[in-house]
């Protein structure tokens, strides 16, 4: 007698997006970021010493490690730098939120505009978890891009990789260099 496998369904398979139990205080830790000296490492006693003592806190440093934020040892990467200083916070952080995030900007223009409906439908079809875990997805998804900046081009769409010329022809009557007469 053969047993048939059951296959997991989405709503019991582990969820593909991060997300934490308490996006109020992901906000607050987004919020304290460029305010404080860049930690050694990002930790449950220094989500403490940055007033995040609820326990259930610590799910998101689960979720700035996926962001690239912070490292697997949870020290603080480059990304994290950028992210503390003013003027390149927060375009920063959409570029992390893009990356992590890249399924649903294929889907959508501007996801962080989204409706709640919109966004729990992608996470359902696109994600896994029960229907607490999409909910908290779209929280977390929402929370992110509250501190983030999508307006900004980054550079390095603005010019050619490595200081190169672009090889696109010129159009036809447009004269690369000095008009010559």
């Amino acid at each position: 007698m053969s047993k048939k496998v059951k296959k997991p369904s989405a709503s019991s398979s582990k969820p593909k997006f991060p997300y934490t139990t308490t996006p109020s205080a992901l906000r607050k830790f987004l919020q304290e970021v460029p305010k404080r000296p860049k930690p050694g490492k990002v930790d449950f006693p220094l989500l403490q010493t940055w007033g995040l003592k609820d326990s259930n806190a610590r799910t998101i440093i689960g979720v700035i490690k996926e962001l690239g934020l912070i490292d697997s040892s949870s020290t603080p990467t480059d990304n994290y730098i950028n992210f503390m200083r003013n003027e390149t916070g927060a375009a920063s952080l959409s570029a992390r939120i893009k990356q992590t995030y890249a399924k649903l900007f294929e889907t959508n223009l501007e996801p962080y505009k989204d409706s709640q409906e919109n966004l729990k439908n992608f996470f359902n079809i696109h994600s896994g978890g029960g229907e607490k875990a999409i909910q908290l997805q779209v929280q977390t998804f929402k929370a992110l891009c509250e501190h983030a900046d999508f307006s900004s081009v980054p550079s390095e769409l603005n010019s050619p990789p490595n200081n190169q010329t672009s090889n696109i022809p010129p159009a036809p009557g447009h004269q690369i260099g000095p008009q010559i007469h």
